[in-house]
């Protein structure tokens, strides 16, 4: 089964969380990402499994709409969301939202569980509507070194791109050990640690 990522943009340049360069990497085969603005009917009949992006607030209007847009043409589509704004406010996702299922903490392994269309309460640190696993997954430092940097499930990356822009991938050293989002920390984050 594909999944399909999208992810908000508000047409801003680095508007993806670099984590996603290496998340999907060894998943090309089965994962395809488009920006928000993209998505079109025929891509979301075309898929079971989405994944949409919430890393900041200024992009929860737009996520809604592409919920609502998912929901409208595939009512039996399954949405994980996530990012570092829905970190912080994943309760009150479920509640407005008509999404699925969200990850707790670290995420690589359960993200290639997703993917891999293994049950969701089966994979270690997801919450569902109805149910929550243990967070028992955690990345280590030991696993940054099998980390692949490819972004060829994501063409439109390159796409949209600024020209002579210096940073293949945004964000990459601000992602793993410091969250720069201003509030008290949530137990289960890496970057609470």
């Amino acid at each position: 089964m594909k999944t399909l990522v999208v992810i908000p943009t508000l047409l801003l340049d680095c508007s993806f969380s670099a984590p996603l360069a290496w998340m999907f990497a060894k998943h090309a085969d089965r994962v395809r990402g488009v920006y928000g603005f993209e998505l079109t009917r025929d891509m979301v009949l075309e898929h079971e499994q989405f994944i949409v992006e919430l890393n900041w607030f200024v992009e929860l209007h737009e996520f809604g709409l592409i919920v609502d847009f998912i929901r409208t043409n595939n009512r039996s589509a399954k949405i994980l969301f996530g990012g570092m704004y829905a970190g912080i406010r994943y309760r009150d996702i479920f509640q407005r939202y008509a999404v699925d299922y969200f990850i707790l903490g670290d995420n690589e392994l359960p993200i290639r569980m997703f993917v891999e269309s293994v049950a969701p309460q089966e994979i270690p640190n997801c919450v569902g509507r109805d149910f929550t696993n243990p967070i028992s997954y955690v990345f280590t430092e030991e696993q940054y070194g099998d980390l692949d940097f490819d972004l060829s499930w994501f063409p439109s990356y390159f796409k949209y791109r600024t020209p002579g822009d210096q940073f293949l991938l945004p964000h990459i050293i601000t992602t793993k050990g410091g969250c720069n989002a201003v509030h008290d920390g949530c137990d289960y984050c890496m970057g609470s640690k």
